[in-house]
């Protein structure tokens, strides 16, 4: 048997789990603003790429060499806490920026969230960046893609300024089930 909820019936279940915990933070690149009225605990604390949320980041400069280099702004440090966010793709940001706002929550210094996140690297298969032939990069993003991640990917690509880009996608193989379902 198949039960289909709305939109706003599976945002409203999610969310009221916030509403059960002492503090919460949300992600205010992936939570639709909407559903902000079904919250009810005083506790939330916003994060994302947009200044807008409480914990962000500025991003000033991008290599592949260094990836991100930047200021994540935040309620405790209001000039930023300069870092360099060693991984590549947006989406990879966020991870660093919610980090930072536990650090913080925590009582961690500004010094060893630095460090922290200066540290971090991309898990095998997911954003690594690895050297080809000819002075040429290659972006390793080949384990278990989904159409987000495959997305997430190809808009990291097209951010890097180079004459040419060449994609190479593979099969989802997590999509198989969905697929055999959908076509009963």
């Amino acid at each position: 048997m198949l039960v289909e909820y709305s939109l706003e019936e599976v945002a409203n279940e999610m969310i009221s789990l916030a509403n059960f915990s002492r503090m919460a933070m949300i992600n205010r690149d992936d939570v639709d603003g909407r559903f902000a009225s079904f919250l009810t605990n005083p506790n939330i604390t916003t994060y994302g790429s947009d200044p807008v949320a409480e914990y962000n980041f500025d991003d000033r400069n991008f290599s592949l060499k260094d990836g991100h280099h930047g200021f994540i702004m935040s309620p405790e440090n209001l000039f930023g806490l300069e870092v360099n966010v060693k991984l590549i793709g947006e989406h990879n940001i966020r991870p660093a920026i919610v980090a930072a706002a536990i650090g913080y929550a925590f009582g961690e210094t500004g010094e060893n969230i630095k460090k922290g996140i200066e540290n971090l690297r991309p898990l095998p298969g997911r954003m690594n960046l690895l050297k080809g032939a000819d002075n040429t990069w290659l972006i390793d993003d080949s384990y278990s893609s989904t159409p987000l991640t495959a997305l997430a990917a190809l808009q990291s690509l097209y951010r890097i300024e180079t004459p040419q880009r060449i994609a190479v996608l593979g099969n989802m193989n997590g999509l198989k089930g969905i697929f055999r379902a959908s076509s009963r």
